[in-house]
């Protein structure tokens, strides 16, 4: 081994005191201890800075272009582009709010735009651009269908902050009819007007179709980096490549050695599933790894659990070898145990009070017995839930709405802003699932509504499910929000004539 084999091998990475040798599992580290992780990205850079590339020759807009830290974490690094720059950015947001996520529109654009509803969100951005532009960029990008596809929910406002910045540059022609202004600038320059910092796809496509996956932010000030790591490479051949040895195989090493390994090596999740996957005993290799590996991940955990023949004894192992448990470890020891009141009960309430909102959410979500996980959990942890939390919880309970409120709680119900309440409102085109969120919500939380969440909703359901909506704050709204008050004036004052008439 040369000088220069020996260092990279040798360098170390701090974070908070803490020194890893693998990126990886540097990264794995920030997200299990950063409060926020959501707002945690990844951009991958040639020099030691993070900052917009003025050279940039994509069809985007200029921009700072990341990956959310779960997914370079989930493709163990192996992103789809720069994941070989000599630098490694962890970066949040300054300004979360005003990054806008986009999800997948499920709505088929042709029937949409024939029946003339649109569940685009965004489109009140465009006010600051004097409308006869707006239309007609609205008018171009609606006359291209196979083009501009919607492929997320803010797909119209990308799209028409693009048709604007492309008119504009088609105008700004010199002498020999060339563009003089560059149509990326301009968009940059439009999203920055619409008030926003950035956007985050989570998998649509919208930003480009081959990183389904990735953010953009339109400023430098928009990211604040928190951690720069210098990737490990070097290859003889000039080949940029990570140096890392490979596992030996298993049945040649001896058990001292291979103790010695799981002592002394930062396990990637490849080495790992490579371990548990070629274990000549895997309950055997299960429990050395329990033993000897310093540092694993809830899913490292339950990747052990799902290839023992006794998950529960396993659990019991690991609760037993593993001195301070993560509540990523505790939450998969829940989720995986066949009796999960013993496994509680050896957990015991200092660990399980261990669990933050993100680990209830899972836990709530994913519990085979739903009633009996809030039971083990308590009110004291259920109370840790966020507005956000019961927001997703309640929405995502299609079947069991009246369960999950119960085990939420009115307390926790009532965490809820009116942007929640607008958003549980127009989840659903459904008018007698409207009428159960309704009922489980509440008059006081119902009076959260502003005329503007009103306005929101209505850009996203169909004319019965407005009418419904108005007649609910008809019988249901006590509030004094101007704006909701008119539109229940309206409707009543329409009723009265259609009455008389």
């Amino acid at each position: 081994m040369n000088f220069k084999e020996w260092f990279i091998l040798s360098e170390t990475i701090t974070v908070k005191d803490q020194e890893f040798r693998d990126p990886l599992n540097a990264l794995k580290h920030i997200q299990k201890t950063h409060p926020n992780p959501e707002n945690l990205v990844v951009t991958f850079t040639a020099i030691d800075k993070v900052g917009i590339n003025p050279k940039s020759t994509y069809s985007t807009p200029f921009g700072i272009y990341f990956y959310p830290l779960d997914y370079v974490i989930h493709k163990e690094m192996d992103v789809e582009f720069a994941g070989n720059q000599p630098y490694i950015n962890v970066c949040e947001f300054t300004r979360p709010e005003k990054i806008l996520h986009m999800i997948k529109d499920n709505t088929d654009f042709i029937k949409r735009m024939l029946s003339g509803g649109t569940k685009q969100k965004g489109l009140e951005l465009l006010n600051v651009f004097p409308q006869e532009e707006v239309e007609l960029a609205k008018q171009q990008i609606k006359s291209d269908t196979i083009k501009n596809i919607f492929r997320s929910d803010y797909s119209e406002l990308w799209l028409v902050t693009k048709q604007m910045a492309e008119k504009r540059a088609s105008v700004a022609l010199n002498k020999n009819n060339k563009k003089t202004t560059n149509e990326a600038v301009l968009w940059n320059a439009n999203l920055r007007k619409c008030g926003i910092d950035g956007f985050l796809d989570h998998g649509t496509g919208t930003i480009h179709r081959n990183e389904p996956t990735q953010g953009v932010v339109f400023t430098a000030n928009s990211l604040k980096r928190i951690l720069v790591i210098p990737q490990t490479l070097f290859s003889k051949q000039g080949k940029i490549m990570p140096v890392r040895k490979s596992l030996p195989s298993l049945d040649r090493i001896p058990l001292n050695q291979l103790e010695n390994l799981l002592k002394t090596r930062n396990l990637s999740d490849n080495d790992f599933h490579y371990l548990l996957a070629f274990a000549p005993n895997r309950d055997e290799m299960a429990r050395l790894i329990v033993q000897h590996v310093k540092e694993l991940s809830g899913d490292n955990i339950n990747s052990l659990i799902g290839v023992v023949s006794d998950k529960d004894e396993m659990a019991r192992f690991i609760i037993e070898h593993i001195k301070e448990l993560s509540g990523d470890i505790i939450s998969v020891l829940l989720l995986t145990a066949s009796d999960i009141v013993e496994i509680a009960r050896i957990l015991g309430s200092d660990n399980i009070n261990k669990l933050n909102g993100g680990h209830l959410k899972r836990l709530l979500i994913q519990a085979p017995d739903r009633e009996k996980m809030a039971e083990i959990l308590g009110s004291n942890n259920i109370n840790k839930l966020t507005g956000d939390d019961v927001t997703l919880l309640l929405g995502i309970a299609t079947n069991s709405m009246d369960e999950m409120a119960r085990i939420l709680g009115q307390n926790n119900i009532n965490k809820l802003s009116g942007d929640h309440v607008a958003d549980l409102l127009g989840g659903t085109g459904i008018i007698n699932r409207i009428e159960k969120i309704a009922e489980i919500l509440g008059s006081d939380n119902i009076n959260k509504l502003t005329g503007n969440h009103v306005k929101r909703l209505f850009n996203s359901v169909s004319e019965d499910v407005k009418n419904y909506i108005l007649q609910m704050l008809a019988n249901d709204y006590t509030g004094k929000d101007s704006d909701i008050r008119f539109l229940i004036y309206q409707m009543e004052t329409m009723e009265i004539k259609k009455a008389s008439s």
